[in-house]
């Protein structure tokens, strides 16, 4: 964008809307040094996995996933399955329906799960898929043919 003759290139600065300041600034500090303070990636690892699937930093992205399957619980399972999904987190999507499917009792009370019938079915649909994947049988059994004469 530099290179081109375009309004960046202009005024020698990008501005970046879509990232939170105080994300932005912990990202930057990742890529420059690696690091991210604990209590900062406890805080906003959903929105620094955001931003990390958006500008591929793909071990920002690990960690953030890293810190949210250890603090996966009933209460944010449903809004973790929709994280994962949005930003191509295909093991936290794994783990978030396995532990849905595990505690779906408890979980299905909850407003995010409500929310996520109603606005993301077919992770609704995933999880279900899942769960019958995971009995290892049918749950009826298989209907009877009649023979054609």
């Amino acid at each position: 964008m530099f290179d081109h003759e375009m309004e960046e290139s202009r005024k020698g600065q990008v501005q970046i809307t879509d990232v939170d300041s105080e994300v932005l600034q912990e990202m930057l500090r990742f890529m420059y040094t690696g690091e991210i303070p604990q209590e900062k990636l406890e805080k906003m690892a959903d929105e620094l996995l955001a931003a990390a699937d958006k500008y591929q930093l793909d071990r920002l992205k690990v960690i953030c996933e890293d810190v949210m399957r250890s603090n996966l619980s009933v209460d944010n399972a449903a809004d973790i399955l929709v994280l994962a999904d949005r930003h191509n987190g295909t093991q936290l999507k794994s783990l978030a329906i396995d532990f849905i499917n595990s505690h779906a009792e408890e979980i299905m009370e909850t407003t995010g799960w409500q929310s996520l019938i109603k606005n993301n079915p077919q992770l609704v649909a995933d999880a279900f898929r899942a769960l019958v994947r995971s009995q290892g049988s049918p749950l009826f059994p298989p209907a009877k043919r009649f023979k054609k004469s």
